[in-house]
C-alpha cells in the first residue's frame, strides 16, 4: 500500500451522505468519485506520507486515535472513525469540530513543531509502544517536509472553516 494521505472537504450533501453510507467499500467508493469535482474546487490536499509524523507530533508520539489532545487529534486521524477495515483510514471531522481544530493548530509555530518531531524517537513513553520508525538524528529535510505539509494542512482547515464544510482524512496502510 501507497500509505499517501490527503483530505478532503465535504459539501454538505457530500458529507450527509458519506456518513449514511454503512460499510468501507461504499465509503471509498463515494470519496473516490468526489475526487475530480472537490479537486477543482480547491477542496483536496495532499499530504503524502507525511500525516504519519504530523499526526504523532500533534499527540505526543501516539498514532492513534485515543492519545493526545482531543481537538490536536482530530486534525489527522483522531476525529470519528468511518473505517473498521486495519487498510483504511477515514477520519471524519464534522463543522464544528473543523473550527475547534483549527483553534487549537493556528498558533503552533515551526519551534513547536520541531520539538515535538525531533522527540519523536522517544515518544510516546512507555515499553513496548509503536514509536515512529524513522531515524531521526540529522533529518532536517525530513522535518521540512513534514513541516511544510503541516502549514499547507493548516490552511486547509482554515479555507475550509470558512466555508463552513466537514473535512474527511483518509490513507490506505
Amino acid at each position: 500500500m501507497a500509505c499517501r494521505g490527503y483530505y478532503t472537504a465535504l459539501l454538505p450533501q457530500e458529507a450527509s451522505t458519506l456518513v449514511k453510507l454503512t460499510d468501507v467499500d461504499s465509503r471509498l467508493e463515494f470519496l473516490d468519485s468526489l475526487y475530480a469535482s472537490a479537486d477543482a474546487d480547491h477542496r483536496i490536499q495532499s499530504v503524502d506520507k507525511s500525516w504519519d509524523a504530523m499526526h504523532r507530533c500533534l499527540c505526543d508520539g501516539w498514532l492513534d486515535a485515543e492519545h493526545g489532545d482531543e481537538t490536536k487529534r482530530a486534525c489527522v486521524l483522531g476525529a470519528r472513525q468511518l473505517s473498521d477495515r486495519p487498510d483504511w483510514i477515514i477520519s471524519y471531522v464534522e463543522p464544528r469540530l473543523a473550527k475547534r481544530v483549527v483553534a487549537a493548530i493556528d498558533g503552533l509555530t515551526r519551534d513547536w513543531f520541531k520539538e515535538q518531531y525531533f522527540s519523536l524517537d522517544r515518544n510516546p513513553p512507555g515499553v513496548g509502544v509503536h514509536r515512529y520508525e524513522m531515524y531521526l538524528v540529522d533529518t532536517e529535510i525530513d522535518f521540512d517536509y513534514t513541516w511544510e505539509y503541516f502549514v499547507q494542512v493548516r490552511d486547509f482547515y482554515q479555507r475550509t472553516v470558512n466555508r463552513d464544510l466537514a473535512i474527511v482524512f483518509q490513507v490506505d496502510q
